[in-house]
């Protein structure tokens, strides 16, 4: 990863806040305005009325700029792939300055390891799983048998919080509050806690568990690896 380039950007943008604006590329009241993919070519050198060569569109061209895979990319260029708790402070964002110093916060995290996971929520999670097998129930979100709660990765996540799940405002699910709460984006989430999106030797692993000791360890070991890989896997 090019950090030179990216620590550039980052000043630029702490430093003129008015510049900043994640959904418009072009020039407002003199001054060429734009967010983290603008900023990353005009601080290259390059001219964005350059760009229509190679058939590359300009998130290409900012991603090549900064070395950076798809993914990777996506996560810093893209507000939705921004972890939930940066997401709801931009778009909840009254002023311009706080809008830039949001963004300022995610180049931040994404250059010390993408995301600031509550790894202190999903290591109470794996404890819970692991020490009570019968508590784990992959395939719903949460439900109570015989008065206990019963749920999956997500929903524990909620539990172990002291949040009640039936207190949500409408808007909100089980997976969102489970997202916001390890501060992890809509990617992360999924290869978190749909077994679908797991790695193939984890969802191998919990697929062939045949009780429920089994499910929980196969958990358990999603838990560690995700947590070790710092969200990215």
């Amino acid at each position: 990863m090019n950090t030179e380039l990216l620590l550039k950007v980052r000043s630029i943008i702490s430093s003129d806040p008015e510049s900043f604006d994640m959904f418009y590329i072009g020039t407002r009241n003199g001054k060429k305005v734009g967010g983290i993919v603008s900023h990353t070519i005009l601080a290259s050198g390059i001219n964005t009325n350059d760009l229509a060569f190679g058939g590359m569109t300009i998130d290409q061209v900012a991603s090549n700029l900064l070395g950076l895979s798809e993914e990777s990319s996506r996560n810093l260029f893209d507000v939705q792939n921004w972890p939930m708790s940066s997401q709801l402070r931009f778009f909840n964002s009254l002023s311009v300055d706080k809008g830039a110093a949001e963004a300022c916060l995610v180049i931040d995290r994404f250059m010390g390891g993408f995301v600031s996971l509550n790894i202190e929520l999903l290591e109470k999670v794996k404890v819970k799983i692991q020490n009570h097998p019968e508590l784990l129930n992959m395939s719903e979100w949460y439900s109570y048998d015989k008065c206990v709660p019963v749920a999956c990765i997500a929903g524990h996540c909620v539990l172990e919080s002291g949040l009640d799940p039936n207190s949500y405002h409408m808007y909100e699910t089980t997976f969102c509050k489970a997202m916001n709460l390890l501060d992890i984006n809509h990617e992360q989430a999924s290869s978190l806690f749909c077994i679908s999106c797991w790695p193939e030797k984890n969802a191998d692993k919990y697929l062939s568990a045949q009780d429920l000791i089994g499910y929980a360890e196969a958990v358990v070991e999603r838990i560690d690896s995700f947590i070790s890989s710092g969200g990215d896997n």
